[in-house]
């Protein structure tokens, strides 16, 4: 869910910020800068699945990508810090390395499908998907909240605060409580992995290149619709 939270809280405040902290930027640069997650979170997802199938384990990835999140949008609400005619590619680069840490929601579905069994498994991936849905309709109701706090709003040298930036630092915050949920409560279990030789073991089907090609062509019109409307 949280993902999801990532992906749209930035929809409503996303352009008014840039014409704040950059008044020469185009909407065409607005569109880059936009484009940046989607393209940062499909170059890391295939990525983050090699190193969960090498590493055997979902618990790395995760928390590389949750770090790579935080570390992104503190550099993100320090845009103000640096030069006018710069702000424009911080603020790119920042939505870039955001989309490259929530590459993660890949692995994140892969571990649904092999933690549970056959007669869960429909489910499971129903709720992390669902889960994903619920926050990127939450995100970008949250700017709302910290609409009071207005622009220029709180400075303390470089650190700003202000009604673009708390969604930023809101950002961090649940990042932060991910990460110390899935240090703390996560239990790595792979339920939907039989052993091989066991009785029930059944050898997998020979990948079907059309249904995967199938799913790729849906998930990405899925994703060009979602990514044009926060244009």
């Amino acid at each position: 869910m949280f993902c999801g939270v990532q992906f749209s809280i930035f929809f409503p405040t996303l352009w008014p910020f840039l014409n704040k902290v950059d008044p020469t930027a185009s909407e065409t640069f607005f569109g880059i800068i936009t484009a940046a997650f989607s393209v940062g979170q499909g170059l890391a997802s295939p990525l983050f699945g090699f190193w969960m199938n090498r590493s055997k384990s979902v618990r790395q990835p995760m928390i590389c990508g949750i770090l790579v999140m935080i570390i992104s949008n503190i550099i993100f609400c320090f845009v103000e810090a640096f030069k006018e005619k710069d702000r424009r590619w911080i603020m790119m680069v920042a939505r870039f390395f955001i989309g490259l840490g929530a590459g993660t929601v890949g692995v994140m579905r892969a571990y649904a499908s092999t933690a549970s069994n056959l007669k869960d498994r429909a489910r499971a991936i129903t709720f992390i998907q669902a889960s994903y849905v619920i926050g990127m309709t939450i995100g970008p109701g949250v700017p709302v909240a910290f609409a009071p706090i207005g622009f220029p709003g709180w400075a303390w040298g470089p650190l700003h605060v202000n009604m673009y930036t708390a969604p930023a630092w809101f950002a961090c915050l649940i990042c932060i409580i991910s990460l110390v949920l899935l240090i703390i409560l996560l239990e790595e279990n792979y339920a939907g992995i039989q052993e091989k030789g066991g009785d029930d073991y059944k050898p997998l089907p020979k990948f079907d290149v059309f249904a995967v090609a199938v799913c790729v062509v849906t998930q990405f019109t899925l994703m060009f619709i979602i990514t044009n409307l926060e244009t």
